[in-house]
């Protein structure tokens, strides 16, 4: 005889959360339900994952909508950043994407410094366009300017 339960984790070889699934019912008293891995698939207990995945999907629109909103307030936009170099504009210690971050935070534009795309720290002076890879996938580029301090 097989169990209808809701499983509360992903299950190797079983499913993934939140799904329904028919489990040998040893196997569903003796092991998941007990260490908490499923539960009973009562029409109480669907009704509850349903509202609960329709909240997720909510929020995760709610989220993509935050991210695209960021990402075009920051496509095209110049952030300057000033440091020291020598005469031949080469600068002292480099540019790295922290300093990105706190330029970006000192106008107001809140990213975390993991989306900042850079494969070293800038070493000149000059213009040079930045890649963001925000959540979702959504990519967004700005201009930064580094200029003599």
């Amino acid at each position: 005889m097989k169990l209808k339960l809701i499983l509360l984790e992903d299950l190797k070889d079983i499913g993934k959360k939140g799904e329904v699934k028919y489990v040998k019912s040893g196997y569903a008293r003796n092991h998941l339900i007990p260490k908490g891995k499923a539960r009973l698939a009562t029409q109480d207990a669907l009704d509850e994952i349903d509202e609960q995945l329709r909240q997720q999907e909510m929020m995760a629109s709610q989220e993509l909508a935050k991210v695209q909103r960021a990402a075009e307030e920051i496509d095209g936009i110049t952030v300057f950043v000033k440091a020291k170099a020598d005469e031949n504009g080469t600068i002292y210690g480099g540019i790295s994407a922290s300093h990105i971050q706190k330029a970006l935070d000192d106008i107001g534009v809140e990213v975390p410094e993991a989306s900042i795309q850079l494969n070293e720290p800038f070493k000149q002076l000059g213009d040079y366009k930045i890649q963001l890879n925000l959540d979702h996938g959504i990519e967004a580029y700005f201009n930064l300017v580094i200029e003599l301090e």
